[in-house]
């Protein structure tokens, strides 16, 4: 008779301590399928802020992206003492958190710091920083100019137009609790697809203006476009309190004309 070869039985604490060695392998797992990105926001900033040889991130505020994509992503936003910057989180799998690289702002005299999307292929909003004592809501102009010739062909059909561009997007925000501004932004000629080749032209030309637009962080918006910002901040009566103005990109040819 063959003899039954039995494991040996093991007390509460062995079980114990099996039971947290299973998880932690779990755990290990877990990490190495989301590329040992970090399991919580906080953490992830901070192991990016190294990066910088930035001490003490804090994060003035997170907010979600509002573009449908196979992954959830979130805007942050940051400073460390002077130096602030915007990222973007990408929620990964459970409660895992990874954080791109920082778009750092330019640095500002003043108590107004301005902050842009870090490269987002949508322009959903931008940001603005305030250590004002007295605001309670802000407006935001954003102007954008672009010398713009588009151009579209397809199914025997072509259709092209030059853009003198020149548009104003007013916005209007409230701070969150760390002097934090998120300004929407909406596209004036959103645009469809179904519509004939004429019709598209325009959108197209203001999807240009903002693809500059987000192209200033990485100092190649070209030398056909200029961008100026105005945000004006408001008091509780009213009345404004604050007014920030400046250019955040201005190389455009002036002298060049065209029909728009």
């Amino acid at each position: 008779m063959r003899r039954r070869e039995c494991l040996p039985r093991l007390n509460r604490r062995q079980k114990t301590v099996r039971n947290l060695l299973a998880a932690l392998g779990l755990l290990l797992v877990l990490w190495l399928v989301n590329g040992f990105a970090a399991p919580t926001l906080d953490l992830a900033v901070q192991w990016k802020a190294a990066e910088y040889f930035l001490e003490e991130p804090e994060i003035l505020g997170v907010y979600p992206r509002e573009i449908s994509q196979d992954w959830k992503e979130d805007d942050v936003l940051l400073r460390d003492g002077d130096v602030f910057a915007s990222t973007v989180c990408r929620n990964r799998f459970l409660w895992f958190q990874e954080v791109l690289e920082f778009w750092f702002a330019e640095p500002e005299t003043g108590p107004v710091v301005f902050l842009q999307q870090r490269d987002s292929f949508d322009t959903t909003a931008v940001y603005v920083y305030a250590e004002l004592d007295s605001d309670v809501r802000a407006v935001c102009d954003l102007r954008l100019r672009s010398d713009i010739t588009v151009r579209i062909s397809g199914d025997g059909q072509q259709a092209s137009r030059h853009f003198d561009w020149d548009e104003t997007y007013t916005m209007e925000g409230m701070p969150n609790e760390n002097g934090l501004y998120r300004f929407a932004v909406e596209m004036k000629y959103p645009r469809d697809n179904r519509a004939g080749y004429e019709e598209q032209l325009r959108p197209m030309a203001e999807e240009s203006a903002f693809h500059s637009f987000q192209a200033i962080p990485r100092r190649a918006a070209g030398s056909d476009f200029a961008c100026d910002v105005t945000v004006t901040f408001y008091g509780a009566d009213g009345k404004p309190v604050h007014v920030y103005q400046r250019k955040i990109w201005d190389k455009l040819d002036t002298e060049r004309s065209g029909a728009s």
